[in-house]
């Protein structure tokens, strides 16, 4: 039988100990801001994403599916992604470790 209790702490240890390097990374989707919502998810449907960067000016943010559904449930509806994406990011060096990030 599995213990799923010992399974779920495993996975825990390892999300806590892992360096940002060791992840799987992909060359990431970017659009400007005045990008319309349609467009972007034609984009997103193509590449098998669900999400991209977003850049207006000098800024970059970002845009999910979690957005877009925010988005659908607004009225009126916003026009542009760069209404519904968010521009707070935090970089993270490559050798640094998640449990950085998790501090308060």
């Amino acid at each position: 039988m599995k213990d799923d209790s010992s399974d779920a702490q495993r996975e825990m240890l390892t999300l806590l100990t892992a360096h940002v390097r060791d992840a799987a990374l992909r060359v990431p989707l970017e659009v400007d801001a005045a990008t319309d919502l349609f467009a972007v998810c034609r984009l997103l449907m193509q590449h098998g994403r669900t999400g991209t960067l977003v850049r207006e000016r000098d800024r970059l943010g970002i845009f999910t599916t979690t957005d877009l559904r925010d988005a659908m449930a607004r009225e009126p509806m916003p026009a542009t992604v760069g209404e519904m994406s968010h521009f707070d990011l935090i970089e993270v060096a490559a050798g640094v470790a998640h449990r950085v990030l998790l501090s308060p």
